[in-house]
């Protein structure tokens, strides 16, 4: 009985020797751009991997982003065989951030889809911009 328990400890010792643990997910790039406009607003391009089709996949990350508060609207650029697709985040930045973004995403289907990179783009009103002393219209 003892040969077969040390014989049973040591097959699971040896077993457990031979996993491998998953490999860590890379951690997103993010990058920031300050752009003029006629609006005041915050867009997240986020580069997403893991995305087989624009309705189910890509349905299911814009609509569980869009139920974070503070995000304003989404829109999928899916197309079909490209390892990594965009969707565009309208978000208030006094209300979430980049960070709590990519977070949603490769949170949802146990880590099914990746952020590898987001390019925040901060859009500034025109209207109190001063071009040669007097006020852009």
């Amino acid at each position: 009985m003892k040969k077969l328990v040390s014989m049973l400890a040591f097959a699971i010792i040896l077993g457990a020797c031979g996993e491998v643990a998953p490999p860590k997910k890379q951690e997103a790039v993010i990058e920031h751009r300050n752009l003029d406009s006629e609006v005041i607003k915050t867009v997240a391009k986020m580069s997403i991997g893991g995305m087989m089709c624009a309705e189910g996949c890509g349905g299911k990350i814009q609509q569980d982003l869009r139920a974070l508060s503070g995000v304003v609207g989404t829109e999928l650029d899916f197309t079909e065989g490209n390892t990594e697709n965009t969707v565009k985040v309208e978000y208030d930045p006094a209300v979430t951030d980049e960070k709590k973004l990519i977070e949603c995403v490769n949170g949802i289907a146990d880590g099914k889809y990746t952020v590898s990179k987001v390019e925040v783009l901060h859009y500034h009103g025109l209207q109190n911009k001063v071009s040669n002393g007097s006020a852009a219209v």
